[in-house]
């Protein structure tokens, strides 16, 4: 009796998470109606990541939060749709990059293009706070609209650099710091108590090339010179007031303000259709044009893999090279490669890259597309790439290494009072032991690893690059440059984001200019688990998904092999 009942509840549980799922596959896949002289609102406020998985809470809201490159796209795509007349940007407190604010711009260019309207509504800019990353987003609409109460607070770039030397001293932790070479600043925070000449000279350098560009950039969406520009940053920050005789903004009014004027442009203000909802309407069925991959590698980069699908702040070298294995598999006419990452380990960016090479011999090209960071590993594993583009504000470069040990014995015995003995049979046990310092054999095999690891590095760049070791060398050391700076130097290609990413990839391709291109991002998931939990954070765009899943669920429940691969189909669209 008691094990029937088991059963039929293991039953009820499994009937009632298909019906949960299909449920969510219809909701998902239900297309909303789209009525002509609508008005595309996009909500801009935190952060937009580059590789974003809506949890549950996206099935719950109206306006489920939206990755970068799906706002961009979303956009672009509204630019050529009938129905959307214009546009309003709802502005809070946007977390974007440098690189980033480039790319929206590009977005917002591209649907003013199409001879149709935006305005922007800025709360403000800033609250006691730096404003100029809501600022930069706001002026990339025709007109920009400031509440009364708000204020602009344009500071400009800054770097600070945290230096815990003093810390570590009073802790009685020991820091040994080896690196390649002169420019490779990262480890200085854990010897240093300032900035050193060099750390200096490349975070200067850096910090005024982006300076320089965001002026640049400011000046010609306000049509004011670049002198007025610097007079904004000199004498902020602005009440709305001020900023209206200053020339930052258009007007001041509130947001119901906004929306009555509306009518005066010819658009129904009664059909404000939200970015997400937008995307929803307009999809697509997957299968429409030629196919490219999209793999995106964000935060630091490890060795391992991420099997489950459950992305988080860091990229890992397993999950990258399966997506381009996928890719390769689902017979991909191009590949993207996303970029928004400072680096991480030498084995598993190579590992990488390794992969790009092996797409490109099969005669798939790959173009890198650099987001805010693209440095160091992040570099690394771009260099294979057929083509590498940056925008001008992209921190990238840094073709370098380092290697910090620490030593914790006085930590533990002067502060802690714990002592430690031991014993070892062989000569080179404590090679890697976090009490002491390096021995002279073992600073050796640093040195010889930092070296190798370094020439490696400048070798294989150089090769991709079209240069000699010593041209390479002499714009590596481990120095970061802006995307402008690198371009000048020969590191990438040419200057845009993910949109001209994908037009190259067309170029390479040969895929004509008429061809409506579908992106399918990779890795797709490849267990039962990871199916269900794609399932649930809205990554299912059709039935097959889902007949899939419940055919490996009934055969887990039979104890039958579950090594079912889900088709590429089974993919957000970005």
């Amino acid at each position: 009796m008691i094990k029937l009942i088991k059963r039929i509840l293991m039953l009820m549980g499994f009937f009632w998470l298909v019906t949960t799922v299909a449920l969510m596959v219809l909701a998902l896949s239900s297309k909303p109606d789209l009525e002509p002289n609508s008005v595309l609102v996009v909500r801009l406020d935190g952060e937009l990541p580059e590789r974003a998985e809506p949890g549950l809470d996206a099935l719950l809201s109206s306006e489920p939060k939206l990755s970068f490159g799906a706002t961009l796209s979303g956009i672009r795509d509204a630019a050529r749709h009938p129905a959307i007349e214009g546009l309003v940007l709802r502005i809070g407190d946007p977390q974007l990059g440098a690189a980033q604010l480039q790319e929206f711009g590009q977005a917002m260019d591209a649907f003013r293009q199409n001879g149709k309207w935006s305005v922007s509504y800025l709360e403000t800019a800033g609250e006691f706070s730096r404003g100029d990353a809501a600022y930069a987003v706001a002026v990339t609409a025709d007109e920009t609209v400031l509440s009364p109460p708000g204020e602009i607070n344009l500071v400009g770039m800054r770097a600070d650099v945290p230096f815990f030397a003093g810390t570590l001293d009073k802790l009685k932790i020991g820091v040994h710091v080896e690196r390649r070479h002169e420019f490779k600043n990262a480890p200085n925070s854990f010897t240093e108590r300032r900035l050193s000449a060099t750390h200096r000279e490349a975070l200067a350098a850096l910090v005024d090339d982006l300076q320089r560009t965001f002026i640049d950039d400011l000046a010609a969406r306000r049509h004011v010179s670049r002198q007025v520009v610097i007079r904004w940053f000199q004498h902020g920050p602005y009440s709305a007031e001020e900023a209206l005789k200053a020339g930052l903004v258009d007007r001041t009014g509130y947001m119901d303000q906004l929306l009555e004027s509306l009518s005066a442009r010819g658009a129904n203000r009664d059909n404000m259709v939200p970015l997400a909802t937008f995307r929803a309407a307009t999809a697509r069925s997957l299968d429409s044009g030629p196919t490219v991959g999209l793999i995106t590698v964000s935060g630091p980069i490890v060795r391992g893999d991420n099997l489950d699908g459950n992305f988080d702040s860091q990229t890992t070298s397993g999950e990258i090279t399966r997506a381009l294995a996928q890719a390769r598999k689902a017979d991909v006419a191009g590949v993207v490669l996303r970029i928004d990452s400072p680096g991480g380990s030498y084995i598993a960016s190579d590992l990488i890259r390794r992969e790009l090479a092996v797409t490109r011999a099969k005669s798939i090209p790959v173009v890198a597309s650099m987001a805010n960071v693209a440095a160091s590993g992040g570099y690394f594993v771009a260099m294979d790439a057929n083509h590498i583009i940056a925008e001008p504000s992209t921190i990238t470069g840094s073709i370098g290494v380092y290697g910090i040990l620490p030593a914790f014995r006085r930590f533990f015995s002067d502060l802690l009072g714990v002592t430690f003995d031991g014993y070892q049979q062989t000569p080179h046990a404590n090679a890697y032991s976090l009490l002491d310092g390096p021995s002279s054999a073992r600073q050796d095999q640093l040195t010889e690893a930092l070296d190798r690891i370094y020439a490696d590095f400048v070798e294989k760049a150089a090769k991709a690059r079209g240069q000699t070791t010593k041209q390479l060398d002499a714009v590596a050391r481990g120095r970061v440059w802006s995307g402008k700076a690198a371009l000048e130097r020969g590191l990438v290609d040419s200057i845009g984001g993910m949109h001209e990413a994908l037009q190259q990839v067309r170029a390479l391709a040969k895929i004509p200019a008429d061809a409506e291109l579908t992106i399918k991002r990779f890795p797709y998931p490849d267990t039962p688990i990871a199916h269900l939990r794609a399932l649930l954070t809205g990554a299912v765009q059709n039935s097959r998904a889902l007949r899939t899943l419940v055919s490996q669920l009934a055969m887990l429940s039979r104890g039958e092999p579950t090594a079912v691969s889900l088709p590429p189909e089974f993919q957000v669209k970005p």
